[in-house]
This record gives structure tokens, sequence and C-alpha cells, in this order.
């Protein structure tokens, strides 16, 4: 009984304890070094498609996005089910690769992967920046964090800047060859042999007839409606609905047409989590993504895995969207010869803890000999396959118009100085550093009467010089002489 001989070990160190012998002790402790000895998985990188959520109007190159019914700060938030759905995933996921539950090729290295508390050096968390990714990311880990543990932090990073997550939104050469496939032989004929299931579609949903470039905000009505138990049309024409939705997003998603110009970003940093750190270090053991379908459609096509590539085995891809809460997984194993294996969960029935889920997953093949890689053939692909830095990605995307692309296509130094927040972090995030700079140079100022305000602009933390110069600043004899100062005229000796 492993549970009861983890705890037989730390009542040998209570001698108040049940079951407290130093005979048990030894047994928990040969059983811990034994299951950790055994783990197959070095680490995981998880990116998964938010919840069920309410419903939101997207244009058709741009893809931006608009909230339909409320005008939620954030985007439409998800509905209950899908809160719930997102912790039933996350609850089978932790049976996947957590003991007791994990089988033994799949269980993680670590503590957490023997079923201890996660640390937060363990398990690195990202979303994006909309109100329907974060909420997924917290269901999620509700159900993947064991109830008693403290709640892992969420990272995130403006919607506006967010390159690795949604790229998709920021690309101008990708609206552009969307607008270019809109007039093509393929998709006009597409247009015209589904004009009269469109119209049809569009009165049920009580919409304008919708040209075929816009389809996915009608069959976005029409799944959401059905979701809340308000079906607009019978199962068999929604079902027919999805297909042509799936038909649309998964090519305009696709090789051809995306690329690595969305996937790109994602696809580094998932290699440099997965390979920079070595075997049992304490980099995270898993890392999550917590995302959109375009997000996932995009890292796969930038990994040759798309409706258009050629291989028949990816033509699932159009049969339909990708559903709330899909899972993307990369695994690591541990051992002399690691790999890095690309596997897809559209994770219906999560909610059925006693199904056997493992059937339900899709093996899905890397661009290395026999569809599985070397973690130094990942990285090397992925350097490969992606923009080497934001400079470059800003560059075949066509982006001007962000911050971190206005700074890398420009002058970084006009910008900082005109108080934009122009770098990126080390995360891809945007570097709010200015800003808080910003505020501290003006209370130094105000403190010390101008002392060093000749010398000091707006400074950023990443900036070396900038360290130096407050240093210079705060070991002055004018900075001391003004705190004291200021002492005085407030009248409170320990200020």
């Amino acid at each position: 009984d492993f549970p009861d001989a983890v705890g037989s070990a730390m009542g040998f160190l209570r001698p108040d304890a049940r079951h407290g012998s130093l005979a048990t002790a030894r047994r928990a402790a040969w059983l811990c070094v034994c299951l950790q000895a055994n783990a197959a998985l070095d680490r995981i990188v998880l990116v998964t498609r938010h919840g069920e959520r309410e419903q939101l109007w997207k244009h058709h190159s741009t893809l931006e996005e608009q909230d339909v019914l409320t005008d939620y700060e954030g985007g439409p938030p998800l509905t209950p089910q899908g809160a719930r759905h997102l912790e039933d995933v996350g609850r089978a996921l932790r049976s996947r690769y957590v003991r007791n539950n994990c089988s033994a090729e799949l269980c993680l290295q670590g503590p957490f992967g023997s079923g201890g508390p996660a640390s937060q050096s363990q398990l690195r968390v990202e979303s994006s920046g909309l109100a329907r990714s974060l909420q997924s990311a917290e269901a999620f880990h509700r159900g993947f964090l064991l109830p008693e543990e403290v709640p892992t932090s969420i990272f995130s990073r403006s919607d506006e800047e967010d390159r690795l997550l949604r790229a998709y939104t920021k690309c101008p050469t990708h609206s552009r060859r969307l607008e270019e496939w809109h007039a093509s032989e393929e998709f006009v004929a597409k247009e015209k042999s589904t004009e009269d299931l469109r119209r049809q579609l569009s009165i049920a949903a009580r919409m304008p007839a919708s040209p075929l470039k816009d389809f996915w905000n009608v069959y976005d009505t029409l799944q959401v409606a059905a979701r809340a138990n308000r079906p607009m049309v019978s199962n068999s024409d929604l079902a027919e609905a999805g297909r042509l939705a799936a038909w649309l997003e998964s090519r305009k998603f696709g090789q051809k047409l995306a690329g690595g110009l969305c996937g790109g970003p994602l696809l580094a940093e998932v290699a440099r989590r997965l390979t920079d750190g070595e075997p049992g270090d304490a980099s995270p053991r898993v890392v999550h993504y917590s995302a959109h379908y375009p997000t996932l459609l995009c890292l796969l096509s930038t990994l040759g895995v798309a409706v258009d590539s050629g291989f028949e085995s990816d033509a699932w891809l159009q049969e339909r969207i990708l559903a709330p809460g899909s899972v993307l997984a990369f695994e690591l194993s541990a051992g002399a010869s690691p790999q890095v294996r690309m596997r897809y969960w559209d994770s219906l029935h999560a909610e059925d803890l006693n199904m056997d889920h493992s059937w339900h997953w899709l093996d899905l093949r890397l661009p290395c000999p026999g569809g599985i890689c070397s973690p130094g053939d990942f990285r090397s692909l992925a350097a490969e396959l992606a923009p080497t830095d934001v400079a470059s990605w800003c560059k075949v995307c066509a982006n001007s118009f962000t911050g971190t692309c206005h700074c890398d296509g420009g002058d970084c130094g006009a910008a900082r100085a005109a108080g934009a927040e122009v770098e990126p972090s080390s995360e891809g995030g945007t570097a709010y550093g200015a800003l808080v700079i910003a505020a501290l140079v003006g209370g130094l100022l105000g403190l010390i009467s101008g002392v060093a305000a000749s010398r000091m602009g707006l400074i950023h933390f990443s900036d070396p010089s900038a360290h130096k110069e407050l240093e210079e600043v705060h070991t002055g004899n004018g900075f001391g002489s003004a705190i004291g100062a200021q002492n005085e005229e407030s009248g409170n000796g320990r200020c």
C-alpha cells in the first residue's frame, strides 16, 4: 500500500504517528527510489484550447475579435459548463502523468510525478490575456493539482503584444494571404457549391446570408446556442455546419497560408522549455500554455501536420474544429536516449475518469525519422522552422504596429525616450519595467530636488547601464543629503 508506506515513513520522523517503525520507513524510501528510477517522462509541454465560451464575432482576414453580447473586458468568458469541463481535463491529465494512476511509460519524474505537491519550480503556466483562456487555465489546474495545494501562478501578457499564443491576429502577411485565397479558384468553387447550405444555416441563425469567408461566425452562433441547450438547427445540420467550418479554418491555418508565421514563436518556446534543461534538473517538469484552437493549428502546421501537408493521416483536421479543452502534448522521455513525442487528445468525455483515455490520444508525427525526435534534433528543427528572434518575426509578418516590432524595426532609444513600452522580456511578453521605472524616477526627482535629473532618462530594468547609474545616484552625497532634508521637512526621523 504505497500511500500507507509513505505515511509510515513520515511516521518514522514523528514517533507519535501510527505505523512508525524503522522497517516501514525503509520500505517507503525503497519504494520512492524505485518509482523515481522507473519514471518514463522527464518533462512535458501542454498546449490546450480554452473551454466552452460565450459567443464572439471574428473578422475573416485580420482575425480580430468582438464580443457580440456584452462587450466583456477580455472577450467573452467561459460558460459554467466550460469551466467544469476544463477541470475534468486537468483531472484526466493528472491521472495520465502522475502516480498512482499513470501507466509506466507516462509517469513524470520528480516529486510531483510521484504524487507529491507541485512546487512553483516544477510547474509553469502561461495563458493568453483573454478572459476565456485565463479562466480555463485556472479551472484546468483545479483538477490537475491536489485540492490542498496552493494555486499555481498563471503568467500572461497583454493581448496587443502577444505574439507567442496569438500571433495569428498580428501578422499582416497572413491576412494578405487570406485575402488572396478568398479570390482563388478553390475558394470560389467551394463558395458556390455551399451557397444553399450557408443560406439555410444563416436563416436559422437569424443572420444575413453569409459569404463563405465569414461563415465561421454563423457556425459559432449555432454551436454556442446548441451548447446552451437552445438548438437552432438539427444535430445533422449542425454537424454539416461543423464540417464546413473545419474545412475553412483548417486551410486558413494550414501550411500554405500560415506555416511558421503564426506558430513559429511558440514552437521556439516549446523547444526551449523541453530541451534547455538537463535531465532531472530543477527546471519545470510541466509547462502549460492555455490558448486557442488557432494556436494549436498554427503550431501543428509549423511542424508539417496540416490538412494541406499531403499526408492522408492529417485529413482529420478538416472533419471538425478542434474541440474546447483539446490538448496538444509534447512529451520528453527520460533515460539514456531521450525522445520527444507529440500527441493530441480532443478531451471528449474527460469527465469519465473510469474511461481509458489512452485509446483516444493520437500519436502525431514530428518531422524527424520515425516521427520522433531526439532533443537535439527537435531544438534544431525549431531553429529551422521558426523565426530566430523578434525582429525576424516582425519582418516576415510585416508587423510594424506592436510595441516590440516598432522597437526592433526602428530606433528603440527614441521609442524609450518617448515613454513607449517597447522591449520584450525573455518570455516574449511586454516589458512593463519602463512604466515602473518612470514612476520610480519621478519619485526620486521629487525627493532629491533634481540630483542627477539631468543624467537620468527613462530607464529599463533589463539595461545594465541603468543599474549602474542608479547605484551611483544612491551612493552619491547628494542622495543622502536630499533624503535627510526630506526627513527634516516631514518631521519623520525614520523616513
